[in-house]
């Protein structure tokens, strides 16, 4: 029987381990983070606003419940996303990183302030559009936009954007 180093083409005066062993370390570590992932995604489609991603983020600790689902917008070159939680919709901006947009459940009176409301545009209606139908689809407990028409403006960082952070959901 022939030995693993030879089946592999090791020389005899080197062992396998220790031929190997630098790539052992790498493939452990990448195996053990992608079973840890809590995020997957679970629809993707092209629309005429640019790409869009929808991805369904787990709790931790129960694998079987949904924190939210989050959806990535890729148009014209920067980022939108758009995150679905339990009591609330948030829109953020890659070319506005430090404003959120919460979804406004009422009616918006003739003379609005629009400092602090924006109505829905062409690619928020279609973006909540979808979110509502994979709501309803996945049967997941989630806010839905139905009687939503404008977000509240929110600024959460008043000195700018952190240097060397990531824009992410």
């Amino acid at each position: 029987m022939p030995s693993l180093a030879a089946l592999f083409g090791v020389p005899k005066s080197r062992s396998f381990m220790k031929t190997n062993f630098k790539y052992i370390i790498p493939i452990y570590t990448i195996l053990l983070l992608s079973c840890s992932n809590s995020t997957k995604l679970i629809h993707k489609s092209r629309t005429q606003y640019g790409i869009v991603r929808f991805y369904a983020d787990r709790l931790p600790n129960n694998k079987d419940s949904i924190a939210r689902i989050y959806a990535s917008v890729d148009s014209s070159g920067y980022k939108i996303y758009y995150n679905f939680y339990p009591n609330s919709i948030l829109k953020r901006m890659e070319t506005e990183k430090q404003t959120y947009y919460t979804a406004f459940y009422g009616k918006l009176s003739e003379n609005y302030n629009s400092n602090i409301y924006v109505k829905f545009n062409s690619i928020d209606s279609v973006i909540l559009a979808q979110g509502d139908m994979l709501i309803d689809s996945l049967h997941y407990n989630l806010k839905k936009s139905k009687g939503a028409e404008a977000y509240i403006v929110e600024i959460v960082f008043y000195h700018g954007w952190p240097k060397n952070k990531k824009f992410k959901p």
